[in-house]
This record gives structure tokens, C-alpha cells and sequence, in this order.
């Protein structure tokens, strides 16, 4: 359920910014207004959570095969690599027919940046949409905010960078530790991470200790004493209050080191989530739908909303009114149908194609 209400958070914070004024220009604005605003700010906080999320998921299983004697890095690349690129490419395609599309009919002056200052993605007038060849080959092989900027007007995509590079870095850094390996491995191994962390980014390797410490989190787990203490209700407790004050200090302030006490928070709280399992079906049926669909949801929401709204509203811009609310329902549930679409045109047939790719190689 948390990857599905962290993409929702997501594009709430897209849509507000696309159809609501900031909350300092709104007239009078009551509970419910305060409520919405603040759960529209925590975009950045989801974020932040869905790194914890991948490094917990990902990272702890590969950290754990490699302390049971069962890490392959051939099946590991292919199953992050199938998983990356059965949405990404769509989601670049997408991108493109949808910002040409927009361009022609009327936004051109939009994808070129005219409303960038309002959003809270999306192009600026000092960095307009690029879809130029080698921009797209540079999402293709996650290298956005590293040499190339992101797709055209698919801004979310920063963050399926700093996701590739983690499932590189981390894992190779562990293996000269937790496998038994020669020391020629172990010098190339300690070599390859070095020029990995002096050619990334400063935010994204400080931001990667999120994904590492849940990694190693979701490791101490599985432990007999841990699984006892983080069932309990006092350790369920403290780590909720912890996260929930992470949240509200981040929604307020965007610093790094906030960003990374918050994730390093919902590490901790990841573990007592795990053990607890709802008794109710339809909240499941709900929960597994959205987590199914959620990063295609992610990677695929704004080039659309983008559209809809330079299109067909830009630059209209409401006070939280009925008129506004109505018009954040129908993107919201545009949203959530064509992420649903393209989760069954494409994301679904992930594990297929995984398959598939990992048969082909163990033949030869």
C-alpha cells in the first residue's frame, strides 16, 4: 500500500501545483484547505520514502543472497534492468508524442517554460524542455541530472537516476565485504566504486544513504531477536512517531539532511509495517492494485497531466473552490486510468521478460 499512496502523493503535488493557486494566495482557506495543501507538499517526502522502500525491497534481498551464498550478478542486473525499462522507454515515448502533441495545439510557450516558476516539475524558461537524441539516450541509460538534464517535460524522472545508480553502487560495495572473492576482484570492485562516487553527484550519493541503511535494515531484521522486537507495539509506536515528525519537519523544509533523517526514519519503521497484515480483503485488493501500478504511475503521470493542462487550462489557476476540487478529481482519476493502461500494456509483462532474458543467457 505505501508505494501506491507515495505515487499518489506524488501526483497530488503535481496537480495542485497545476490547478491551484500557492497557499499564501489563497482567500480565507479553512481546515480542509490546510489539510489538502499539506498533504499536496509531501511530494518530496514520498520520494524520499520510495528510496527507503527500494533499498528495504531491493537492496536487503541482494544484500541477503549475498550472505546465504546465492548472489548472481548476471540475474540481479537482469532483473533491475527489466524492471527499469519496461516502463521507462514507454514512459520517454509517451513523453515525446505528448509534449509534441501539447507544442502544436497551443503550449508551446508552456513546454518552452513560461510556467515553470508556478509548478512544482516540469520545464523552467532557463531550462525548457529538451527532447533532443542524445537527451533521450541519456534517460535511457539513467544518466539524467548526471550529464543530460531529464526527458522533455517528465521532470519526476530525476529520481530513476539516483534508483539505477543506488542498485550499482551499493550492491558492488557490499560484495567486496559479504562474498568470498579474490583480491583482483576485490582491487576492480574498490575501483569501480571509487569512480563511481567521484563522478556522481553530491546529493544523490548523500541521498543514497537512505536506500544503504534500509538495506541493512531489512538485513538485521530477518534476525530472530530483531523480528521479536519490532513486533512489538512500543518499537511500532516510536517509529511512527519518529516518521510522522520526519514528515512534517520535511514538508517545511526541503534540506538534504532532513531528506535524509526522514528516510533513514521510514527504514526504521519499514520493518514493523512488514509483520502487520490487514485482516480486510477489500483494503489488499485495494493495496495491491495501487503498488502494482505505482511506478508506472510515477514515471508516466506528469508528461500527461502536463498536457491536459497547458492544452486545456494553462494559465488558469484556482482558489481551492468546488469549481477547482471537481477539476483535481478528473485528472486524479485520469491518472489513475491511464496508469492502469499502461501498467497492463507494459510494467505487467516485467517478470515475463525477466524470464525470458535470463533463460537466453543460462542456455548459452
Amino acid at each position: 500500500m505505501l508505494r501506491g499512496v507515495c505515487a499518489l502523493l506524488v501526483v497530488l503535488n503535481h496537480i495542485r501545483a497545476f490547478v491551484f493557486v500557492d497557499f499564501h494566495e489563497c482567500i480565507q482557506p479553512g481546515i480542509a484547505v490546510y489539510a489538502f495543501y499539506f498533504l499536496a507538499s509531501l511530494g518530496h517526502q514520498a520520494v524520499i520514502a520510495f528510496f527507503a522502500l527500494s533499498g528495504y525491497l531491493v537492496g536487503g534481498r541482494a544484500f541477503q543472497s549475498m550472505i546465504d551464498g546465492k548472489w548472481s550478478s548476471i540475474d540481479y542486473a537482469i532483473a533491475r534492468l527489466s524492471r527499469l525499462w519496461t516502463v521507462v522507454l514507454p514512459a520517454l515515448i509517451i513523453t515525446f508524442v505528448l509534449d509534441k502533441a501539447g507544442a502544436t495545439l497551443g503550449g508551446g510557450a508552456a513546454y518552452a517554460g513560461k510556467y515553470g516558476v508556478a509548478l512544482a516539475s516540469g520545464p523552467l524558461l532557463a531550462a525548457p524542455a529538451d527532447h533532443s537524441i542524445a537527451t533521450l539516450l541519456a534517460n535511457l541509460l539513467f544518466l539524467q541530472t548526471i550529464t543530460a538534464p531529464v526527458y522533455g517535460s517528465n521532470g519526476p524522472l530525476w529520481s530513476l537516476a539516483n534508483e539505477f545508480w543506488y542498485y550499482v553502487l551499493f550492491p558492488i560495495a557490499a560484495s567486496t565485504v559479504l562474498l568470498r572473492k579474490s583480491l583482483l576482484y576485490n582491487i576492480i570492485a574498490v575501483f569501480v566504486v571509487c569512480v563511481l562516487v567521484s563522478s556522481l553527484p553530491a546529493e544523490l550519493l548523500m541521498l543514497g544513504s537512505i536506500w544503504c541503511g534500509a538495506a541493512a535494515i531489512a538485513v538485521v531484521s530477518r534476525t530472530e531477536k530483531f523480528r521479536k522486537t519490532i513486533a512489538s507495539s512500543m518499537y511500532m509506536t516510536i517509529a511512527t512517531i519518529a516518521t510522522v515528525v520526519c514528515i512534517i519537519m520535511g514538508s517545511r523544509n526541503s534540506a538534504i539532511w532532513i531528506s535524509i533523517i526522514a528516510g533513514l526514519a521510514w527504514s526504521f519503521l519499514l520493518p514493523a509495517l512488514a509483520v502487520r497484515r490487514s485482516e480486510s480483503k477489500a483494503y489488499r485488493q485495494v493495496a495491491f492494485g495501487l503498488s502494482e501500478i505505482s511506478y508506472t504511475m510515477y514515471a508516466t503521470h506528469f508528461p500527461i497531466l502536463a498536457f491536459l493542462y497547458f492544452v486545456l487550462i494553462a494559465p488558469m489557476q484556482f482558489q481551492p473552490n468546488l469549481e477547482g476540487f471537481l477539476i483535481v478529481l478528473v485528472l486524479t482519476l485520469v491518472t489513475l486510468a491511464s496508469s492502469s493502461v499502461l501498467w497492463w500494456s507494459f510494467e505487467r509483462n516485467s517478470t515475463t521478460i525477466r524470464i525470458a532474458i535470463s533463460s537466453l543467457l543460462h542456455r548459452k
